[in-house]
């Protein structure tokens, strides 16, 4: 019977397939920007490639990877077709012709048709769910192309059954409810959830095939950043309507929630927290995040799965005045729910928040998700004032050390790395950048002076990156902090973004019908010669990393740059040696009775089997994807809850400058109460006032 049923299938979409032939000419354009994007690339990327049938291969599978991640369109065969006939992208490229994007859309919107068809077929009627079936494999690179129509067809009916499921055990939040669900629940719900799965998959389609600029403007994207990428992780191709959106200013009018978003393989992600918004403000959200529901206040929840940003803008802009959940996916894979409120953003906001910890000693604590913008602007109110104005804050309550928290800070403008280092550090030289095609420079601390010269630890972990790489090796070079946490993402590398229209200038009045390149320009060495790239910055005193098993480091990042060393010797004096051998002792010997941190060195051990297995042979009938997915979800979840089980010895305040005006606004009062519980549970935090209380009292003997 499935067999007559699958062959039933195919016969109709023969019939329906009414995709329609492309000519050469809408991607007349499209070959002429490659050709443009690829002679700037090759003139001012740090690392230009030889444009040959390597270069092309390589072009192709980032195609692949970014228009049909899971292998759910495209058949072998057809990939096999299109694999060869990628071997003159980089003739296209050369000669300005459209031949390869040209096939490549002819087949694409044939099989987005198709699928969409198929999706309709498959969810017309009840579906039939069987104890013995699984998807073998969730990961993405492991999962193979359908070798024949039939293979095809089971493969979306399988990806169809997880995604009801999954709708099923997620829409509730709590661990004891999802528990609780049995068999008839979901089939009682079976046809909300087959509506709801094909509303999503079909979006995802549609948005597409009916982009207003036509299904091509979406391939074209992909194609000109699957070249772009080619060159290393953080080079981006940008359309001009995405640079809009990248550089659209939020007046002090407007409310918002702070957050620049951006598509990223078929998800949404935050590209940057706008300084002083509330997104920036909860301490909660950063940079890379996934944002995977958003529902208002009082009502239902809205699976963004295949939305596009400007959906999501939509959806945020309907109202002003109530609160939005947004469910967040963190870069650690962990899921997250946050509540805001729009707010107007206020240009002489303090934007970095300073509270006092009480405990021992008297410690200032300041956290910094972002350096601001990855757009060097010298007019730009900058991070490291902000922290200098909440350090004065701080010394007015006579604290006697400093922590500064740079965990999973993806960085941003190195401008501000550079001014951050000054900050604590009097006179000198602080780092070495290589731009492309110049001489090794030496940059220096733009100020002489310190504003604050005591004790201090700075706080990071694998997701503290670029220009926190930067920063956090500055100071371990100079003696001047104590390190404590995880090694670093190991991203040493600087972006500058262009326009690929070389007859442009000026990005404040850009007239091209071009895009923009955000291209990696510099290569960053600390003032030692050596590179924190692929191997990032080893931390003083280490801590057991509760995201061992998750941590993506650059060293995993298609087409990661090699890391280099400079000879060129820097005259520079630190300060004295720290008495890190005596701290990491006492450090250690704590750890050894601490029981979350022994919870965390257990999970370690046992994770890298998990992380091989987890993902494997999901069930496809509804209490066994249960336990499946309650196995994983707990799995994901034992993370935040180990990482916030610490208790802590101390409490926790705002300064006095700042109590008044938190009085004013109780949305505030509510944002700085979570910040401030989460502070109390963070065992990471209470390991590193434990570290600099303990240096304190050394250098006060």
């Amino acid at each position: 019977m499935t067999k007559i049923i699958f062959s039933c299938i195919f016969t109709l979409l023969l019939i329906l397939n009414t995709a329609k032939s492309l000519s050469a000419q809408p991607f007349a354009t499209t070959q002429k920007e490659a050709g443009m994007l690829v002679d700037l690339l090759q003139k001012c990327h740090i690392a230009p490639r030889i444009i040959n049938d390597e270069f092309a291969k390589d072009v192709f599978d980032q195609l692949i990877k970014s228009t049909d991640p899971q292998h759910l369109y495209f058949s072998a065969k057809e990939i096999e077709l299109l694999k060869k006939a990628s071997l003159q992208i980089d003739e296209d490229i050369r000669f300005r012709k459209a031949a390869f994007i040209t096939e490549f859309a002819k087949i694409f919107n044939k099989r987005l048709t198709q699928s969409e068809t198929l999706i309709k077929v498959l969810l017309a009627q009840p579906v039939l769910f069987s104890k013995d079936e699984k998807i073998v494999s969730l990961i993405n690179d492991s999962a193979s192309f359908a070798k024949d129509e039939p293979a095809w067809n089971y493969k979306w009916n399988q990806r169809l059954k997880y995604q009801m499921l999954w709708h099923w055990v997620a829409q509730l939040d709590d661990k004891a409810s999802k528990n609780n669900l049995i068999e008839n629940d979901f089939f009682k719900s079976e046809p909300v959830f087959r509506n709801k799965v094909k509303i999503t998959e079909q979006r995802k389609i549609r948005r597409i095939l009916d982009n207003t600029a036509g299904s091509e403007k979406f391939i074209s994207n992909a194609y000109l950043q699957s070249i772009a990428a080619c060159y290393d992780p953080h080079t981006n191709y940008m359309s001009k309507i995405a640079y809009e959106n990248f550089e659209s200013v939020i007046t002090t009018e407007a409310l918002s929630l702070g957050l620049d978003l951006e598509e990223e393989n078929g998800e949404i992600s935050i590209a940057r927290l706008v300084p002083g918004g509330s997104g920036w403000k909860s301490n909660e959200l950063n940079k890379g995040d996934k944002i995977i529901e958003i529902s208002w206040q009082g009502k239902e929840a809205v699976d963004l799965t295949g939305a596009d940003v400007t959906e999501v803008e939509e959806l945020i802009n309907s109202s002003n005045t109530n609160t939005l959940e947004l469910k967040v996916r963190k870069i650690n894979g962990s899921t997250k729910v946050v509540t805001l409120a729009k707010e107007k953003l206020h240009e002489d906001e303090s934007i970095v928040k300073s509270f006092v910890i009480n405990g021992e000693k008297k410690i200032g604590y300041i956290y910094l998700p972002g350096f601001y913008t990855e757009v060097e602007n010298s007019d730009a109110k900058g991070c490291a004032n902000d922290v200098a104005k909440e350090i004065v804050k701080l010394k007015a309550e006579k604290i006697q050390g400093l922590i500064l928290d740079i965990r999973n800070n993806g960085g941003g403008s190195l401008g501000e790395g550079l001014s951050l280092s000054g900050i604590f550090i009097n006179e000198g030289p602080l780092f070495m950048m290589q731009v492309s095609k110049q001489k090794l420079q030496v940059m220096k601390d733009p100020n002489r002076g310190t504003i604050y010269d005591g004790p201090m630890v700075v706080m990071i972990n694998g997701y503290s990156a670029s220009a926190s790489e930067l920063l956090a090796s500055t100071l371990q070079d100079y003696h001047r902090a104590i390190l404590v946490g995880s090694r670093t993402y190991g991203k040493a590398t600087g972006q500058t973004i262009l326009p690929i229209d070389t007859n442009v200038s000026n990005l404040d009045n850009f007239s091209s019908p071009y895009g923009l390149v955000k291209v990696t320009m510099n290569r960053l060495f600390r003032i030692t010669g050596k590179s924190a790239q692929l191997i990032g910055v080893q931390p003083d005193i280490a801590l057991p990393d509760v995201y061992e098993a998750l941590n993506q480091k650059e060293t995993e990042n298609d087409f990661a740059l090699s890391r280099d060393t400079v000879t060129k010797k820097v005259i520079y004096t630190p300060l004295s040696p720290l008495p890190l051998n005596q701290l990491a002792e006492k450090s250690k010997q704590r750890l050894l009775l601490d029981s979350t941190f022994n919870k965390i060195k257990l999970s370690n051990a046992q994770n890298p089997i998990l992380t091989k297995n987890i993902f494997q042979n999901i069930p496809l009938s509804p209490i066994p994807f249960k336990q499946k997915f309650l196995e994983i979800y707990n799995w994901y979840s034992s993370f935040e809850e180990i990482a916030y089980s610490g208790t802590a010895n101390y409490t926790i305040s705002k300064t006095k400058f700042d109590m008044p005006i938190s009085k004013m606004s109780k949305y505030m009062q509510e944002i700085e109460n979570i910040i401030i519980k989460n502070l109390q549970n963070d065992s990471y935090l209470s390991e590193s006032c434990h570290i600099l209380n303990d240096y304190i009292n050394l250098i006060s003997k």
